[in-house]
């Protein structure tokens, strides 16, 4: 099978007759070989497929000349595995059908022993950048005297290992099912050539090269997935004003909140997360999270839309018509506090039955045991693929009927499962799927036709670039929901524009 090249703005590409074969560098004219350049499977957590010792795949090209190649395995399973140049890297993405059983695919090797050789040399040192947060790894750095190479894939739960000779294996456990109507696509791996700078990040950030630190924005970058805004998102976190202590469904407390969206108006703040208590409708009493929070969600109707009592479409009840009559007078769009996790529609079918994605889980029991049986408080499971359909259809019907101009999150925790759980259960599928229904809210008229404010709170910093890139609005700025009033545990300072800069300028370098 003949080789093929595609050009980039920075690099080109060959690919021979199994995959990636070489990159050069415009700048420097070096070449980089790949040689072996394989990917494998495991399935079941017992078989491994070894892309290298399959049959030679079929080739074929899209409009652009970018190659897919076919493989065929274990007798009812075919692997794509395509390729794209873009300006500055090489992707790579497999994808993986099944024509008769079901299987659970349990690690995923993007690059299976690849031997990188810069023309004809091993790198001379080769790093892992790690997240800082207790994930995984986030990509390798492989480094010759002025040039190197990044190779990663879009997720913080990488296990990224350099070998003696040049040698690079990437590798992730997805823990996620593929079966005949479900083909699963594995994360879009990367590889790309830079010319080092010799210049090393101060810390606390790693002790990267600066040119490597850009090779990585660089591929985050390109994967934002919200619509870029011609301005900045101006939104105000209601709860700094104390909002969860107004009651709308009082007209003093409706009179105090208008206070609150007439202040955000004169100084043109498009954007209120709104989150007071009603008591119309809701009651700290019918609460599940451990929080003590679910009677302020949804504009108050949390928790009859988790009861199954109300739906987007139904009536609202008139308390909360006039506040978001006001909202719509002042020119100031109400953001809803959402809590994905929380056991929606649990024990409302025909015969007290809960929808697919309701499961036992762990996040707040102390006893070890039931943690171990997953027997904790019921919740959500965001790797659902029934969840990932219904959570963003039915955010889009509320800010429809409410005029929401956008969804902010918090309470989203991620599970592993107790051995032997559904496949779905890994931490990696619980962060996956929340990314897939995050990223259904990034249609540019998602939110009563404009494009919503999608606001990730609590751990959001510790998801890794990946998420905020596709997953949000902007990244958590602060790593907190805190005001800088409540600091004092970062920092002693009484100037609160100092605790807010300091704040974030920690966040940004680490």
């Amino acid at each position: 099978m003949a080789s093929s090249a595609i050009a980039g703005a920075l690099l080109n590409a060959t690919f021979d007759e199994r995959g990636l074969a070489s990159l050069v560098l415009l700048a420097t004219a070096s070449v980089l070989n790949v040689e072996g350049d394989a990917f494998a499977l495991s399935l079941n957590g017992t078989s491994t497929i070894l892309s290298s010792s399959l049959p030679v795949p079929t080739r074929t090209f899209d409009a652009h000349g970018q190659p897919t190649y076919r493989y065929s395995a274990a007798g009812d399973l075919t692997v794509h595995v395509a390729y794209s140049v873009t300006d500055a890297f090489v992707s790579k993405q497999l994808t993986v059908s099944s024509a008769r059983h079901a299987h659970n695919v349990t690690n995923v090797t993007l690059f299976a022993g690849a031997r990188l050789l810069l023309d004809g040399a091993a790198p001379a040192e080769s790093v892992v950048a790690r997240s800082p947060a207790g994930l995984r790894d986030f990509a390798l750095f492989a480094r010759w005297s002025t040039t190197g190479a990044l190779i990663t894939a879009r997720n913080p739960f990488l296990t990224a290992t350099p070998h003696g000779g040049g040698g690079v294996t990437l590798s992730y456990e997805p823990m996620m099912p593929v079966a005949p109507a479900a083909p699963f696509s594995a994360d879009r791996a990367h590889i790309g050539l830079h010319l080092l700078t010799q210049r090393k990040m101060a810390p606390p950030a790693q002790p990267l090269d600066e040119a490597e630190h850009a090779a990585m924005q660089r591929c985050v970058r390109a994967a934002i997935a919200a619509p870029q805004r011609a301005s900045s998102v101006k939104i105000n976190v209601g709860w700094c004003e104390n909002d969860f202590q107004i009651d709308i469904s009082t007209a003093a407390g409706r009179a105090e909140y208008k206070r609150i969206i007439d202040r955000a108006a004169s100084l043109g703040i498009e954007s209120i997360l709104f989150a007071p208590r009603n008591s119309d409708v809701s009651s700290i009493g019918n609460g599940t999270d451990a929080w003590g929070w679910e009677q302020v969600l949804w504009f108050g109707m949390g928790e009859r839309l988790r009861m199954g009592l109300w739906a987007p479409g139904d009536p609202l009840p008139a308390s909360l018509t006039e506040m978001l009559d006001y909202f719509r007078l002042r020119g100031v769009r109400p953001v809803a506090y959402v809590y994905p996790i929380l056991a929606f529609l649990a024990g409302t079918l025909p015969g007290g039955a809960s929808p697919p994605w309701v499961v036992h889980g762990t996040y707040s029991s102390s006893d070890l045991a039931t943690k171990r049986l997953g027997l904790g408080p019921m919740r959500s499971d965001l790797a659902s693929p029934a969840l990932q359909q219904w959570l963003p259809k039915t955010m889009r019907r509320f800010a429809d009927q409410t005029g929401a101009g956008g969804f902010s999150f918090d309470y989203t925790y991620f599970e592993q499962g107790s051995p032997g759980g559904r496949p779905w259960r890994s931490q990696y599928a619980q962060w996956s799927g929340w990314r897939a229904i995050l990223a259904a809210l990034q249609q540019p008229k998602a939110c009563a036709g404009r494009q919503c404010v999608v606001d990730n709170r609590q751990a959001n910093h510790a998801w890794g670039p990946w998420m905020w890139a596709e997953g949000g609005t902007y990244a958590e700025p602060l790593q907190s929901d805190e005001q800088p009033g409540s600091w004092m545990f970062y920092e002693a300072d009484l100037k609160t524009d100092r605790l807010s800069a300091n704040r974030q300028r920690e966040t940004a370098w680490s």
